[in-house]
């Protein structure tokens, strides 16, 4: 995806608007479809291995480091292709928060944008929040690894870091949902 800096935040391309609820009904439905609505751990590598099976015809492909440079995945929504730079997927696959994040935020596009009319960022006047896209997949990958009830189900940031194999970063980010059982 492209992106455009503005003030230290990357902004995506302006796709149509999404609510929070939206983005996590889709990311629930992604776990149920796996059947791991109660599993507080997401297997993000197990489940790109069947891509094929989520969406048809997706795919993904693992390109060295150098083809890749400092982009850490870059997702073709209508194409229905993931490509992940080679360091990330393995740290995906070997549980590293920020990499599993990656991934899941990669999912996030592709299951969220296609299909769908883009449209370039002014940096004048960048689209309210739930339409921008990298929002969207941020959102969507932060409730797949996190679903809110199973969050709030956890005592402490500790507990949420150790069980869903995320960054204190990202639990962070929503630790007013620790220790709340919401759905």
């Amino acid at each position: 995806m492209s992106q455009t800096s503005l003030g230290g935040r990357l902004y995506g391309q302006e796709v149509p608007p999404l609510s929070s609820g939206a983005i996590l009904e889709r990311a629930l439905a992604l776990r149920k479809t796996c059947d791991l609505e109660t599993s507080r751990y997401f297997p993000i590598g197990r489940v790109f291995e069947c891509l094929d099976v989520i969406l048809e015809g997706a795919s993904f492909e693992v390109l060295f480091n150098d083809q890749l440079g400092s982009i850490h995945g870059l997702t073709h929504p209508n194409r229905r292709l993931i490509q992940l730079r080679e360091d990330i997927y393995d740290g995906a696959c070997n549980n590293n928060p920020r990499d599993r994040f990656t991934l899941a935020h990669e999912l996030g596009h592709l299951l969220l944008h296609r299909d769908i009319a883009y449209a370039r960022v002014d940096p004048n006047n960048p689209p309210v929040i739930y339409r921008n896209s990298e929002w969207q997949a941020d959102k969507f990958a932060s409730y797949l690894l996190m679903p809110p009830r199973l969050l709030g189900a956890c005592t402490s940031i500790h507990q949420a870091v150790d069980e869903f194999k995320i960054s204190y970063e990202a639990v962070n980010v929503r630790r007013d949902e620790i220790g709340k059982a919401t759905s």
